[in-house]
């Protein structure tokens, strides 16, 4: 799906769970609130596309294979 440049809704970025991030990073990287993040990491959490463990006060999220495989350019499996 091609995004208009003036499109109000956010973009996909599927690089930005190759490796492991906190809410607080990915809101500072994406500019969204971090209550809209952690609302997204819980539906790509519950559906097996990410995964979560903590370090220290935070928890991190990244990609799981299934998460992988969905943001994989078309035709590259």
């Amino acid at each position: 799906m091609a995004w208009p440049a003036s499109s109000a809704e956010p973009r996909p970025r599927p690089g930005l769970l190759e490796q492991p991030r906190s809410t607080t990073r990915l809101a500072a990287l994406t500019g969204l609130p971090s209550g809209a993040i952690g609302n997204h990491l819980r539906v790509l959490l519950e559906a097996g596309a990410v995964l979560r463990r903590r370090a220290g006060r935070e928890v991190l999220y990244w990609r799981a294979s299934l998460g992988d495989a969905l943001a994989a350019p078309a035709g590259s499996g």
